[in-house]
């Protein structure tokens, strides 16, 4: 199935789901959010895509991942505390120092975490274990969101227009954002695999 298939297949909506997945669960880091941002751009100068309807469901879908990431936090809040309370000479100063860190920079951090792989996944997670604010956290996650996805669509857009035979490239482009992201998590099992099998 090509890309282009699969965006005529499941729409923004689709690409939006990918998103909040991305965002608000932990084990989905791995998903190239980025790459289909750039991607969704290019099928927007295309004419496959709406930029209104993107920019308003992809926004929508980054601010409603941060959220989720962020109660899944508060959800994990207890189970970590205990968890840390057991460790305690080990973990508790750097769960304290990352408290610190949040109530000083985490506004800041979700802005640029927006535009890391694995730390946009983080980020709201850590943010809703420490207890970062709820009113400027989902104010700054709202803001944040539209910019992510701005950006990402402007870049894609704009290379549609000046690089040839795009489209190969951007399916290539995903490909490879998949298999680097996903290699050092099934490497280890694979290598695990083979090695009982000989034993």
């Amino acid at each position: 199935m090509s890309l282009l298939s699969i965006f005529t297949s499941f729409g923004v909506f689709g690409l939006g789901a990918v998103i909040i997945i991305e965002t608000g669960f932990l084990p989905a880091f791995f998903l190239p959010g980025d790459t289909l941002l750039f991607s969704a751009g290019y099928f927007i100068n295309r004419g496959e895509l709406s930029i209104q309807n993107a920019i308003l469901v992809l926004g929508v879908s980054a601010f409603l991942g941060n959220v989720l990431g962020y109660f899944m936090g508060q959800l994990a809040e207890k189970k970590i505390e205990n968890y840390i309370e057991k460790h305690k000479e080990k973990l508790n100063p750097a769960f304290e120092k990352t408290k610190r860190f949040f109530a000083k920079y985490g506004l800041l951090t979700l802005i640029i975490a927006r535009f890391i792989p694995l730390v946009r996944t983080v980020t709201p997670f850590l943010a809703g274990v420490t207890n970062l604010k709820k009113g400027p956290f989902l104010f700054v996650s709202f803001i944040s969101g539209f910019i992510w996805v701005t950006v990402g669509l402007a870049l894609g857009n704009f290379f549609g227009t000046s690089v040839p035979n795009m489209d190969y490239f951007v399916t290539l482009v995903v490909i490879v954002a998949v298999a680097v992201a996903v290699f050092p998590i099934v490497f280890p099992l694979v290598k695990k695999f083979l090695k009982s099998n000989k034993n």
